[in-house]
Formats: C-alpha cells, sequence, structure tokens
C-alpha cells in the first residue's frame, strides 16, 4: 500500500476523536506523546481505514508516529494497527 495520506496536524484544542459523520477518523500517536495523537486522517470506510493503521510505518509521510487508533462518528473506539 504506497498511497498518498495527508495527515492533518492534531490540535488539542480543536480536534477530538470523534470523527465527522458516516467517516472514521485515524489518530496517529508518538510513543512518547501518546495522551493525545500527533495528527490525524478522516476516511469514509473502517476498511479504509484499518489498512492505514495496518502499514502506517509506509504512510506515515516522513511523519514521527509510532501507532495509530480509529474512532467513528460517535467516538467510539473501533480498532488499531499493530502497537
Amino acid at each position: 500500500m504506497s498511497d498518498l495520506i495527508e495527515w492533518l496536524p492534531w490540535d488539542p484544542v480543536h480536534c477530538q476523536r470523534r470523527a465527522p459523520a458516516s467517516r472514521f477518523r485515524v489518530c496517529a500517536f508518538h510513543i512518547d506523546f501518546d495522551e493525545r495523537p500527533t495528527c490525524y486522517v478522516d476516511v469514509a470506510t473502517l476498511e479504509r481505514a484499518e489498512a492505514i493503521t495496518m502499514n502506517l510505518s509506509d504512510l506515515r509521510a516522513g511523519r514521527n508516529v509510532d501507532y495509530a487508533t480509529i474512532y467513528d462518528d460517535q467516538g467510539e473506539h473501533r480498532g488499531h494497527g499493530p502497537w
């Protein structure tokens, strides 16, 4: 998987783990800052979100992130990639 991901920086004041309606939010974390994500991307399907989390090392686009989690539009945790 080599799709370009346009990660958005996490703004702790304005961002939340809840995805927009009918979307899934992939939140990427750096292991030293795991109390909040460092960046995120919203995608249309759970399958796409799972593919991103499972292939994070190929898709991190130079960002210093170690793992990612998935949240739905209700803010519910829906999965994560390898820790």
